[in-house]
């Protein structure tokens, strides 16, 4: 009878795990890609962000070869917000199908304005 209670305990506590897990949508995936301009020239300091469902805003900057990745991100649709001064803000939605699996990178053209 004991060793039921300790099993029904250690399940209660792992289901609330995992319904916390799930609810931040945080993982071990990532998105990747490249952002360039209208001529194909890479961007630097692009803002690359998005918000989890639980608020959490993950966000990361393009290095100076246009490069970035945006990590901890769980499976699911992302809406990825680009934007740099200068330029017209960009969304996208990337869809994180397996968390382990490499992410094919995506290049973003950024067009100037405002």
């Amino acid at each position: 009878m004991r060793t039921a209670r300790v099993a029904g305990a250690v399940l209660v506590i792992v289901a609330m795990a995992l319904a916390v897990g799930h609810a931040q949508s945080r993982g071990m995936g990532r998105v990747t890609g490249t952002v360039v301009d209208e001529s194909g020239a890479p961007i630097a300091d692009v803002a690359i962000k998005t918000t989890t469902s639980a608020g959490t805003v993950l966000e990361c900057k393009s290095e100076a070869d246009g490069k970035w990745t945006l990590g901890g991100i769980g499976r699911g649709e992302w809406i990825l917000s680009f934007t740099k001064a200068g330029f017209s803000t960009k969304r996208i939605k990337a869809i994180v199908e397996r968390e382990i699996e490499r992410a094919v990178p995506i290049k973003i053209t950024l067009a100037k304005g405002a």
